[in-house]
C-alpha cells in the first residue's frame, strides 16, 4: 500500500511537471519591468504573437494607482492607442474615467482587473485583430460602457453594432508620414440602450445594460483597410465565439509559440525570466496583413494580392542586434516576410525606413541598420527575396539621404564631408550649432554616426560581393574601415574630430558631449562606444596594440567609477542604466560587450561575467529590466544569453558562446530539426565550461555556425566550479571577424 501511494504521488508530480512543460505561457510575468529604473517601463501587453492587436491599460507604470482608460489597441510600439473603452456603474455621464483598481492579473492571452469605484470585474482576451471584453457588475443599476474615438466618428448600425473609425497619427510631409484610419466593428451578447454622447473632439457612444442585467460580453474587430474588412475580421475571428472560446485559442497560440524552446533545469525564477523574455520578443514586428491586403503609410495606399505577409513597427537601431537574429533561428519564414516588408516599404517611399511604423517611417536614432537586417538574414540562408533590389534601395538611401541622427532629409554638407573624409565632423562641446536643422537635443552624435556607418557599409560590401558588383564592393569595404579615422591611439578611445581633422580637446570620456554624450555619441559615452566595431573585432585589438592592452581596457570597463555622485550621473547620462563600472547593461550598444573576451582567448571571463550580469539585472519583478526594453532588444539578449550563445556580429552566420543557464535547452527549428544545448554537471555555481562536444565530437571553438544549429544536433558542455583556462584559447577557437561562410 505504501509503495502504491508513493507511485501515485510520483505520477501526480510527473503529470504536473508535464503540464507545466506543455504550458510555458503560465511562466510568463507580463508585469516584469513595468516600473522603469529611469526612463520608459515595459508594458503588460495582451496579444497573440506578432499580431496587430495589442492591448494594455492606459497608465504610466505599475506604480501608478490610476488607470485612465482601456485603448483597444496600440498601432505603434509605445505610442498612443486608438479607441477608448471605459466601463461604468451607476450611470456615469461621460468618459474617460479614471479608475482606481485592485486584483489586476495579466497574462499574454488574458487581462483581468477589479475597478474599485465602479464595482466592476473586467476581463479581456485577444484575437489577431480584435478581442472580447467580459464585464461583471456588482451593482444592479445602470451599468454599461463608453466607447470613445478620440479623433474619429462612431455610430450604431441597424443591427445594433458599433461601427466607425479612429485616426492614429498626423500628416507629416517632411517625414512622409500619413494619418491612419482604424475601423471598428463591435457587438454585445446582450441588448444595450445606446446614446451618442457629446464630446469636445472625436466621438463617444454610451451603452447601458437593461436594469436586471449585470454581465455582458462585448466583441470587436479592427481593420486598417476598411469598415467592410473590420466586419470580415469579426466574422472570421469572433463570430459564434464566447470569451472562453477565444481565451482558449489565445492560450494555445502562446503555448505553441513559446513551446518552440523547451528548457530543463535552472531556478523557477530563471525559467520565468526566460519565457517572459521570449514572450516580449513577439511584440514586434507586427503582422498588419488582412486577407492578403495591407495598408502602407509609405504611400498611403491599400496593397492587394501580395505574395508575402506585411510586417511593420520596428526600431532597427535596437532590434538589428539580436531580435532579428533570433528570428533567423526560430522563425526564418517570418523573418523572410519581414525582410520583404522592408523592401516593400523602401520601394513605396523611395528610401529605406529606419524605424518603420504603420503610418510611415518614425526615423529615429542613427545608422542605416536595415542593411544589417537584410544581410544577416541573407547570409543565414533566408534568400528568397530580391537582394539586388534591396541593395539598390539601401545604397540610394545611404548615399543620398543624411546621416544626421533623427533627421529625415536629403544629404547635407556634413554628409558630403563624411563621404569625402571618412568621418563625421564634430563641434566642441558647448559650441553653437551653425546648422539650424540639427536637433538641439540630439545633436550630431559624430563619433557614433561614423562607427554605425562603418558597420552598415561592411554589410553593404557583403551584399555587393554576393551580387558580383566588384566596384561597389571595393567602395563599401574601404568605408567599412572608417572607424579607424577616429581612433585616438594616445588615449585608446574613439574620439571626435573637427572639420579640420583635429582632435577636439579637452575630451571627457565619461561626461563629454552634453546630455547622453549626444554631441559625440548616442545615449552612452566613449567607454561604451570603444567596443562598437561590430564587424572587425580583430582589427580593434590591433588598434589597441596588443591583446593584453585590449584585455586591460575591457577589464577596466567593468570597474571604472562614474566619476561623480550617482544622482548627478543620472542627470547627465539618463539612458545609462544598469551600470557595472562604466558598462551599461540597460542600453543596447553594450549588449555584445561581455562576449568580447572570447576574441582574445579568455572565454572564461565571458562565462563568469555574463552569468553575473543576467543574475544582477534580469528578474521578473516590477523593476526587473535594467533599462528601456525597446520592444524586444533586452529580452532577446536574455533569451540568447540564457541559452548560451549570442550574435555579436549580425551579418556573420555564427554566434559567440557564453555560459548556458539551463541544464538543457531544446530548440525546435522550423525545418523540423531539433537543436539541443546540454550542460552536464549543471548548477548555478558551475558556470565555467570545462570541455565541449558537438554531435559527439570534441568542440573547442568559442563560436558556433548558424548552419550547425539549423541542421539540428547537440552541443554538449561539461561545466565546472572553476574556469578551465585552456578551453577555447587556440587560434581556431577565436570567433571570426569581417568575413566567413555559413
Amino acid at each position: 500500500m505504501k509503495n502504491f501511494i508513493c507511485m501515485l504521488v510520483f505520477v501526480s508530480i510527473l503529470a504536473i511537471s508535464n503540464a507545466n512543460a506543455d504550458n510555458p505561457v503560465d511562466k510568463v510575468n507580463c508585469m516584469s519591468g513595468h516600473i522603469s529604473h529611469m526612463l520608459v517601463p515595459t508594458y503588460p501587453t495582451v496579444h497573440l504573437p506578432s499580431s496587430a492587436l495589442r492591448f494594455y491599460p492606459n497608465r504610466d507604470g505599475a506604480e501608478k494607482q490610476v488607470i485612465k482608460n482601456f485603448p483597444l489597441s496600440y498601432p505603434a510600439h509605445r505610442n498612443k492607442g486608438v479607441f477608448r473603452f471605459s466601463p461604468f456603474s451607476n450611470n456615469a455621464t461621460q468618459a474617460p474615467i479614471n479608475y482606481y483598481f485592485d486584483n489586476e492579473k495579466v497574462m499574454p492571452y488574458k487581462y483581468q482587473v477589479f475597478l474599485d469605484d465602479h464595482a466592476t470585474n473586467m476581463f479581456f482576451t485577444p484575437t489577431a485583430n480584435g478581442g472580447i471584453f467580459k464585464l461583471k457588475f456588482e451593482n444592479n443599476a445602470k451599468n454599461g460602457f463608453f466607447l470613445n474615438a478620440n479623433n474619429g466618428e462612431l455610430s450604431i448600425d441597424k443591427n445594433g453594432a458599433i461601427t466607425g473609425f479612429d485616426i492614429f497619427g498626423k500628416r507629416n510631409e517632411t517625414k512622409q508620414q500619413y494619418p491612419v484610419k482604424v475601423f471598428i466593428y463591435m457587438t454585445a451578447n446582450k441588448n444595450l440602450v445606446s446614446d451618442v454622447v457629446k464630446v469636445s473632439t472625436g466621438s463617444s457612444i454610451k451603452l447601458t445594460l437593461a436594469k436586471d442585467e449585470n454581465e455582458v460580453e462585448i466583441s470587436f474587430a479592427l481593420s486598417y483597410i476598411s469598415q467592410e474588412q473590420a466586419k470580415t475580421n469579426f466574422d472570421k475571428q469572433l463570430a459564434n465565439k464566447n470569451f472562453k472560446d477565444v481565451e482558449k485559442l489565445a492560450k494555445r497560440s502562446w503555448n505553441k509559440t513559446l513551446g518552440q524552446i523547451k528548457i530543463e533545469g535552472g531556478t523557477p525564477e530563471q525559467q520565468k525570466m526566460f519565457y517572459t523574455s521570449l514572450y516580449r520578443c513577439y511584440e514586434r514586428m507586427v503582422n498588419f496583413t488582412e486577407d492578403n491586403k495591407y495598408y502602407s503609410g509609405y504611400d498611403n495606399k491599400i496593397h492587394t494580392e501580395n505574395s508575402f505577409t506585411y510586417y511593420t513597427d520596428d526600431w532597427a537601431w535596437d532590434t538589428y542586434r539580436n531580435l532579428h537574429p533570433l528570428m533567423t533561428i526560430l522563425r526564418p519564414s517570418m523573418q523572410l516576410d519581414r525582410v520583404r516588408s522592408y523592401i516593400a516599404m523602401g520601394e513605396q517611399a523611395g528610401v529605406m525606413p529606419t524605424f518603420p511604423q504603420i503610418y510611415g517611417d518614425m526615423h529615429a536614432m542613427n545608422g542605416n541598420h536595415y542593411a544589417s537586417i537584410i544581410w544577416d538574414s541573407y547570409c543565414k540562408n533566408i534568400t528568397d527575396f530580391d537582394l539586388k533590389k534591396a541593395y539598390q534601395l539601401c545604397k540610394k538611401t545611404i548615399l543620398e539621404m543624411t546621416m544626421i541622427p533623427w533627421l529625415k532629409m536629403p544629404k547635407t554638407q556634413l554628409d558630403d564631408f563624411y563621404h569625402k573624409n571618412g568621418f563625421f565632423p564634430a563641434l566642441k562641446d558647448g559650441e553653437d550649432e551653425p546648422l539650424k536643422f540639427i536637433s538641439k537635443f540630439e545633436k550630431r552624435q559624430a563619433v557614433t554616426v561614423t562607427l554605425a556607418q562603418s558597420y552598415d557599409d561592411w554589410c553593404m560590401a557583403q551584399m555587393a560581393k554576393t551580387l558580383g558588383l566588384e566596384d561597389d564592393y571595393n567602395f563599401f569595404i574601404k568605408r567599412a574601415f572608417n572607424y579607424r579615422n577616429l581612433f585616438n591611439k594616445r588615449t585608446g578611445f574613439f574620439a571626435p574630430k573637427n572639420d579640420k581633422g583635429e582632435w577636439i580637446e579637452p575630451f571627457d570620456t565619461k561626461l563629454g558631449g552634453s546630455i547622453g554624450a549626444r554631441a559625440y555619441f548616442a545615449e552612452n559615452n566613449a567607454w561604451t562606444y570603444i567596443w562598437d566595431v561590430s564587424h572587425n573585432h580583430q582589427d580593434l585589438i590591433n588598434l589597441f596594440g596588443s591583446k593584453q592592452a585590449y584585455e586591460k581596457r575591457l577589464d577596466q570597463l567593468f570597474v571604472e567609477s562614474l566619476g561623480i555622485i550617482r544622482w548627478k550621473w543620472n542627470a547627465v547620462m539618463p539612458d545609462s542604466t544598469g551600470m557595472v563600472g562604466q558598462f551599461v547593461m540597460g542600453n543596447e550598444p553594450s549588449l555584445h560587450i561581455p562576449y568580447l573576451y572570447n576574441y582574445i582567448g579568455k572565454p572564461w571571463k565571458t562565462q563568469k561575467l555574463i552569468r553575473r550580469l543576467i543574475d544582477l539585472w534580469f528578474r521578473t519583478d516590477y523593476m526587473g529590466m535594467p533599462g528601456d526594453e525597446d520592444g524586444g532588444s533586452m529580452s532577446s539578449f536574455y533569451v540568447f544569453s540564457a541559452m548560451g550563445f549570442y550574435p555579436v556580429t549580425p551579418g556573420l552566420p555564427m554566434y559567440v558562446i557564453g555560459s548556458p543557464v539551463f541544464k538543457e535547452v531544446k530548440i525546435n527549428v522550423e525545418n523540423g530539426k531539433e537543436f539541443k544545448i546540454k550542460a552536464n554537471n549543471y548548477s548555478n555555481k558551475n558556470k565555467y565550461i570545462q570541455s565541449a562536444r558537438l554531435n559527439g565530437k570534441s568542440f573547442n571553438r568559442t563560436w558556433i555556425k548558424h548552419s550547425e544549429i539549423m541542421q539540428g544536433g547537440t552541443l554538449e558542455f561539461d561545466m565546472g566550479l572553476r574556469p578551465n583556462k585552456k578551453w577555447g584559447t587556440s587560434a581556431e577557437s577565436i570567433p571570426p571577424s569581417f568575413q566567413m561562410k555559413n
